[in-house]
């Protein structure tokens, strides 16, 4: 026998103290007697009640509260095979670490927070298989499929402009990528989340997501930015930096995209939503991705203990009825005999 709350026995230390309770009673109770009269006079007015039966009422409350403590304690005997199974999907993760995500048009930048978005998308992914992949002139896969979540927040940290050495925004390497990365190459239960900007410079992202739709992935974007044009710091300090300038000299602006990326998101059958501060785009994609299909993840066979609580919570109950039927009056009325018991 094992038990599955054992704590709960530490509430057997107040057995001990309701049991001195009911002896202090009882022995108030006769203190009380003596007092109000004489002995004789007291034991004939009280020859009808038993002693003998009260202690047993209060030992009968007593194993009863015994039982009810050692069913909250939760024993378990008997073992039982269960087989449990995880259904979910495949979800990939592109992110644009492009030098343009360091765009201020969201506070602090574009890139920090996709980050954002990214950890706020991984709480609500209960139950799926999720990888990260991050692109700029090129794409590369950083983070497997995996349900540990705690993993790829890890390898988000690290996911910064830089990680790619070759600059540029390709979206084509990043859907082509992604698609790779899918273990099962077929099956609508795979998605990617394509979270970038949206300024393609190299790469035929139409062509990229069109292979996506015959390969039956849906690919849902977020798109970081606005369409008003903002300068690309240079650097990883911001403003500090100066901006990235072309050729003549000009400060190049930065704007979302956002045509190609819903064009790229409706090509797929999937969704497109421009960022926003307050994260509104991620219920939309969370219940998109919750209506992908699912496959059985893994299955084992699980052997476990059954509680059997029930059975001690009976008798307990059964013991407090019995106290409860149980007169604490003698079988028989003895007359009085001129003699104490």
């Amino acid at each position: 026998m094992t038990f599955a709350n054992p704590q709960a026995f530490w509430v057997l230390l107040a057995l001990p103290v309701l049991a001195f309770f009911f002896l202090a009673s009882f022995k108030a109770k006769a203190k009380a007697l003596e007092r109000f009269g004489s002995p004789r006079l007291m034991s004939q007015l009280a020859s009808s009640a038993s002693i003998t039966k009260q202690y047993i009422k209060a030992g009968l409350i007593l194993g009863g509260i015994f039982w009810f403590i050692f069913a909250l304690a939760r024993p378990q005997f008997g073992m039982v095979v269960e087989t449990i199974r995880r259904e979910g999907s495949d979800i990939i993760i592109a992110l644009d670490v492009s030098q343009s995500m360091m765009a201020q048009d969201l506070q602090p930048n574009r890139l920090v927070k996709a980050k954002s978005d990214i950890q706020a998308l991984l709480s609500r992914m209960e139950g799926n298989r999720v990888g990260l992949v991050v692109f700029a002139g090129s794409a590369f896969l950083m983070s497997p499929l995996t349900t540990d979540y705690r993993a790829i927040e890890l390898f988000l940290r690290g996911a910064d402009v830089g990680a790619v050495s070759r600059q540029g925004t390709n979206l084509s390497q990043a859907i082509l990528t992604s698609l790779d990365s899918f273990d099962e190459k077929v099956g609508a239960f795979r998605a990617i989340v394509l979270i970038t900007d949206g300024e393609q410079h190299e790469g035929e992202a139409i062509e990229a997501a069109e292979k996506a739709a015959k390969a039956g992935v849906r690919i849902f974007t977020i798109g970081i930015g606005t369409t008003e044009g903002v300068p690309i710091p240079i650097g990883k300090k911001g403003a500090e930096g100066g901006y990235k300038k072309s050729g003549a000299g000009e400060i190049v602006l930065s704007r979302l995209d956002a045509a190609t990326l819903a064009e790229i998101a409706r090509l797929t059958g999937g969704v497109f939503h421009q960022a926003t501060r307050q994260e509104l785009e991620l219920d939309v994609v969370q219940q998109e991705i919750d209506g992908l299909e699912k496959r059985e993840l893994y299955s084992k066979e699980v052997a476990r203990y059954q509680d059997q609580f029930q059975v001690f919570i009976a008798l307990g109950l059964l013991l407090l009825l019995a106290e409860w039927f149980l007169s604490d009056r003698r079988s028989e009325s003895r007359e009085w005999t001129g003699r104490f018991e």
